[in-house]
């Protein structure tokens, strides 16, 4: 099997050919650098042509790794797809993309389903007894291996994890090889925890830097020391329809007296408290509607009506650009943005941890 990766820009995409497994075909795609040889081997391997990070997303959904023995186990746990998302903290269509992952791979419905809760089929309780050793198993053996020689991983959280910022993250990763960061970068999945989860996590050692919008430090977090990243432009989506759709740019005037949408969640509340403030100070009237946001992929199929999203312009903005049923438009207002932040706990700074954070202001902001 021969593949060719061509670069198309720095720290963002390349094209790839491969054949196929069946020396009959030739697979082709645009892929993310930093995931290039997995998306080969997925492309090769499944005859699909991965064109987007989405496409990548919804395939990975369907394929099964060792945290589905835990997803797994915490459904059997709580009965109720609900209940164990927000016990593992993804939202409830990821969880069940998981179990049909397991499902298939087992080849057996491992769960009997209806509207309210869920209930293990004979295979799901045989199956359960084994999910539990293997977990254990794999557990203990990360904390073997965190307690080895080698230096202790840094691990991220907040927006870093998600797939606006995988061209962040290459050149993350990047910048900190060249300077010889002497510690691994880990990404943990906890994006969609509210703020205060996540500054728990960062208190209790589980995570050194956590990166977000508006961070302030609080005397209910001694210690925490948060620094100022940059200032991320905010623009507007609406339906293709709308006539605002067309403009190259607005005001703030232009969306006064219109009807936002509300993000509501543990993560996206906090957003739109700073998002409503802003707009307040302006003094722009204006309505909201609320809606449930699980993650960053639900902006990409929202129906917005006559309704105005505002988001920050990052890469998850620029995949929306491409979709034929919404428009983004900048917001010309100076100032009208969300402060980007990364907070860590102060004794526990070190070259690497320092490295990092020259790193993420590198990134996003160019310094």
């Amino acid at each position: 099997m021969g593949i060719s990766i061509t670069p198309q820009a720095p720290g963002c995409f390349v094209t790839f050919r491969t054949l196929a497994p069946d020396s009959r075909r030739m697979i082709r795609g645009r892929i993310f650098c930093s995931r290039c040889v997995f998306f080969c081997v997925v492309s090769c391997y499944t005859g699909s042509n991965l064109e987007t990070v989405q496409d990548f997303r919804r395939y990975v959904g369907n394929v099964m790794v060792i945290e589905h023995y835990q997803e797994f186990i915490e459904l059997a746990k709580y009965t109720n797809f609900h209940k164990a998302s927000e016990a593992l903290h993804i939202s409830p269509s990821t969880l069940s993309k998981h179990i049909n992952a397991l499902e298939a791979q087992y080849g057996t419905r491992l769960f009997e389903r209806d509207k309210k809760q869920v209930s293990l089929t004979a295979s799901g309780a045989v199956l359960l007894e084994y999910a539990q050793k293997i977990w254990q198993t794999y557990e203990k053996s990360i904390r073997e291996m965190a307690s080895s020689t080698e230096p202790q991983a840094i691990t991220l959280t907040g927006i870093i994890e998600g797939p606006s910022e995988h061209a962040v993250m290459a050149t993350l990763m990047a910048y900190a090889s060249n300077r010889g960061i002497k510690r691994r970068i880990r990404i943990a999945n906890a994006g969609n925890l509210a703020p205060e989860e996540q500054m728990a996590l960062l208190t209790s050692g589980k995570s050194d830097c956590f990166v977000s919008y508006g961070l302030v430090e609080s005397e209910q977090y001694p210690g925490v020391k948060v620094e100022h990243l940059m200032d991320v432009p905010l623009c507007m989506v609406v339906d293709a329809k709308n006539p605002l759709a067309s403009r190259e740019s607005v005001r703030l005037s232009n969306l006064s007296g219109g009807t936002f949408v509300q993000m509501v969640g543990p993560y996206f509340s906090p957003l739109w408290k700073i998002l409503e403030d802003l707009l307040q100070d302006r003094g722009i009237p204006h309505a909201s509607k609320p809606v449930l946001v699980e993650s960053t992929y639900d902006y990409l199929s929202l129906n917005l009506g006559n309704r105005i999203l505002i988001i920050p312009e990052n890469e998850q903005a620029a995949e929306l650009r491409n979709s034929a049923h919404s428009s983004v438009v900048p917001i010309e207002d100076e100032g009208f943005s969300f402060p980007l932040t990364v907070a860590y706990v102060e004794s526990r700074m070190d070259e690497s941890l320092q490295c990092l954070i020259d790193g993420l202001r590198h990134c996003y902001s160019g310094e």
